[in-house]
């Protein structure tokens, strides 16, 4: 009975890209405490559910099944290349708690592929270590809830353009819809 439940079992990535001008241009107060971040509006949010095919803006609705696995991931519109955003933890925000409780994940890939930035089209791909993350977590029951999405917004460094340097948390709310 286990192995027929597993069977049923979907996993749904979720990226949350968020648009980090909207936000430094929008919220000019900083915070460099993770356990005290600038509380923020959503309109910086879009979110992607790719095995449903939805791209909304930061409130979303889809079908998802008791015990369904989530992995929410995040970026920066300009794919963390220039700002960057990590999102370090997401909670119950209210409503219907829709989630178990949300636990980070990492993946480090050591051939992971990358463009080559000495070809003129980035073939053929090079290979470097890189470290997938995500928060992950489990539904736990059907309606609408919000969730408070956490993250740390890296910006490049003024005095060297190799780096990225933290400017600021923040915080942001999310309704989900589970059907």
């Amino acid at each position: 009975m286990e192995t027929q439940q597993n069977a049923l079992i979907k996993e749904l990535d979720i990226l949350a890209v968020i648009d980090t001008d909207y936000v430094k241009f929008n919220y000019p107060l900083q915070s460099k405490d993770p356990d005290n971040p600038i509380e923020i509006d959503k309109n910086c949010l879009y979110i992607i559910v790719p095995s449903i095919n939805q791209i909304s803006g930061p409130d979303v609705s889809f079908k998802a099944r008791l015990w369904d696995h989530i992995l929410f991931r995040g970026i920066s519109i300009s794919q963390n290349s220039d700002d960057a955003v990590i999102i370090y933890n997401i909670n119950y925000g209210s409503g219907k708690r829709l989630f178990h409780n949300f636990i980070y994940e990492g993946v480090t890939r050591e051939h992971a592929v990358v463009p080559d930035p000495s070809s003129s089209n980035g073939l053929p791909a090079d290979t470097t270590a890189i470290t997938f993350s995500s928060l992950d977590t489990k539904v736990k029951g059907r309606g609408t809830g919000t969730i408070d999405i956490y993250f740390a917004l890296y910006i490049i460094d003024p005095k060297d353009s190799n780096n990225q340097i933290l400017h600021s948390y923040y915080s942001c709310s999310s309704a989900i819809t589970i059907k």
